[in-house]
């Protein structure tokens, strides 16, 4: 299996073994707020993990230095930080929820998940992100999922993207006279053992899956900054910027100090509470109002007129998605008996077509026998001849074509309108 070094960080991440990445099964918000004592229990059994500061009525979860599933040597696990956001979340005492950031990014493990758990929490209780120096790649990505983000001036940005680094052993083998066979079962099973050559169709592939895995990286910035997908690929190159121009390009909120973010912090969520706001949601309380871009992320295909109808009665994203689901039935039942009055008209159109062709052919019949019929519907003895009858009849017919009808109907209405014109063009081709 290839041992890559797969990281969200320019530099400091940790080792692992994407052909054997474990799938860690998520715990939902709302299983700690029924009660679940999983997540809290095993915080108090690791020797004080989970547990968070809190400053007034706001808890604050710091995430420092390289970012691993596993708690690194030097830096922050986030499985342990998803732990802490659990416990904020039950502790009726924190009214919200503020992440310290000062972080390069780390590892793919586990940043998708604690990701959507911030944006997951975010429905719950207000949770603003701030960045103090630096917040790059995984730590943007967290600090994207929170309401609000901001930072102080020479915090460093960005960094948005997915990279890969695979050894090549194969020179050091071969000076060092070591030859290595790989015994597999298909070509990219074990590719990247060491001493192995690295080729071309193997690079392709983990380039796919670097792409791929960075997908849910542009997929999370782009609903949590509400950005477009051109602008994003615009600043998805892997550069970062000073606080001030990352405000500028919409990649956070605000510039300031840790202190006046924490007091503005503690100002709203009290504001919030003034106003009879849930700031601490529990099972009596119901979930907040939902922003524009949480709406458009649950419920996605929605028309703007619906966003700004949930927006104007303040749901949340629960009670919107259950309107969506209810809107595309009714939709889709619409959609049903329109095709079934289409194909009714269909089906109206071919009998009608299918009675004038009767039509036609029987008007056909009335000519003499051995005779075709021209494309006005005359007879070729009456269009060799002259006289008075064939052109009263042929101008009637062009009369008839002139005012849009096709030329069998035409003849048809003619002949229909004129009996005695019709006996008497049969008369003369008869005579002739």
């Amino acid at each position: 299996m290839p041992q890559t070094r797969w990281t969200e960080a320019p530099a400091g991440a940790a080792e692992t073994v994407w052909a054997v990445a474990p799938q860690q099964a998520r715990l939902a918000i709302e299983a700690c707020l029924r009660g679940d004592r999983l997540w809290s229990d095993r915080a108090q059994q690791d020797d004080g993990a989970g547990a968070f500061e809190r400053a007034g009525s706001i808890a604050i979860l710091e995430l420092r230095g390289p970012l691993a599933k596993a708690k690194p040597w030097r830096g922050t696990s986030t499985v342990d930080v998803r732990d802490r956001l659990r416990r904020a979340l039950a502790d009726d005492q924190v009214a919200g929820i503020l992440l310290r950031i000062s972080s390069p990014g780390g590892a793919f493990d586990g940043t998708k998940e604690l990701a959507d758990d911030v944006a997951a929490a975010a429905q719950w209780k207000p949770v603003w992100a701030y960045i103090e120096d630096l917040g790059a790649s995984a730590a943007y990505w967290i600090a994207s999922q929170a309401d609000r983000i901001a930072a102080n001036e020479p915090a460093l940005i960005g960094s948005i993207g997915t990279y890969a680094v695979v050894w090549d052993w194969t020179g050091l083998f071969e000076d060092a006279g070591i030859k290595v066979h790989l015994l597999t079962t298909g070509r990219f099973k074990g590719a990247g053992v060491p001493g192995t050559e690295i080729t071309d169709e193997q690079l392709a592939e983990w380039q796919r899956l670097v792409e791929e895995h960075n997908e849910f990286f542009l997929a999370a910035v782009r609903r949590g900054r509400n950005v477009s997908e051109q602008q994003l690929n615009r600043l998805a190159d892997g550069r970062v910027w000073l606080a001030a121009e990352a405000r500028r390009l919409g990649l956070i909120d605000e510039v300031g100090t840790y202190e006046s973010v924490l007091t503005s912090f503690q100002r709203f969520v009290d504001s919030q509470s003034d106003r009879g706001g849930s700031t601490v949601s529990d099972e009596r309380n119901e979930p907040r109002a939902a922003t524009l871009n949480e709406l458009k992320g649950a419920c996605p295909g929605a028309d703007s007129q619906l966003l700004l109808e949930w927006i104007e009665r303040g749901l949340s994203v629960e009670k919107a998605r259950e309107e969506f689901l209810a809107w595309q039935a009714l939709r889709l039942e619409e959609l049903q008996t329109d095709l079934q009055t289409a194909r009714a008209e269909r089906d109206e159109a071919r009998a009608a077509a299918e009675k004038l062709r009767a039509e036609l052919e029987t008007l056909k019949a009335t000519a003499s026998p051995g005779t075709e019929a021209l494309a006005d519907g005359t007879p070729n003895s009456i269009a060799a001849g002259s006289g008075s009858v064939r052109d009263q009849w042929r101008e009637l017919v062009r009369a008839k074509v002139a005012e849009g009808l096709p030329r069998f109907k035409a003849v048809q209405l003619v002949a229909r309108e004129n009996p005695e014109l019709r006996e008497a063009l049969i008369a003369e081709a008869n005579a002739n």
